[in-house]
């Protein structure tokens, strides 16, 4: 992905991190690939010079979500323990976004497993606009320069499919929606 997005107006970087064994709910255990969205990538598209950059970042951005999103993973269990996986957890295991759109506030981007790859194209368009509002909402109403260090509120994006748009949850939501079968 680095050598992929890399550009000398717009650096992107690769970190990998060691394969090890995790618990927790599916939706809060990390996905095999996370992109990060960072302040850069948002000013870049306030900026006449940047817009090149940020459009060329989104198209690239789009295709390596939807070419890792076809990598199937498998969620395992102790024997003893199968009834622990939520039955109606429909979204990748193997790629997510996380867009940190404020010190306050980091926008987890999740993946139907069932969205067509078409459906998916164009509802990553919507997503991106939808981030970037956010980005923009956030910066008028609590400015920051440089970020504040601090714990970060975090919630999930999730395509809605029957609507063509996408539907933003809290914590609670998310244990509410993927839980209540356990």
């Amino acid at each position: 992905m680095e050598e992929d997005l890399n550009r000398p107006d717009f650096p992107v970087k690769t970190i990998t991190t060691p394969i090890e064994a995790m618990a927790g709910m599916e939706w809060a255990i990390p996905t095999v690939v996370i992109a990060y969205l960072l302040k850069p990538f948002f000013e870049s598209a306030l900026q006449e010079a940047g817009k090149d950059s940020y459009q060329y970042a989104k198209k690239r951005l789009k295709a390596f979500i939807v070419k890792n999103r076809q990598v199937k993973t498998r969620r395992i269990t102790a024997k003893q323990s199968t009834q622990k996986l939520s039955r109606n957890y429909n979204q990748s295991n193997t790629i997510s976004l996380k867009a940190w759109v404020h010190s306050g506030l980091i926008i987890n981007v999740l993946f139907d497993e069932q969205a067509k790859e078409k459906d998916l194209e164009d509802m990553l368009d919507g997503m991106f606009d939808s981030i970037h509002a956010i980005y923009i909402h956030c910066q008028n109403q609590n400015p920051e320069d440089p970020p504040k260090k601090g714990m970060a509120k975090e919630v999930y994006f999730l395509a809605d499919l029957e609507r063509k748009s996408w539907e933003m949850l809290t914590t609670k939501q998310m244990i509410d929606r993927f839980n209540q079968d356990l």
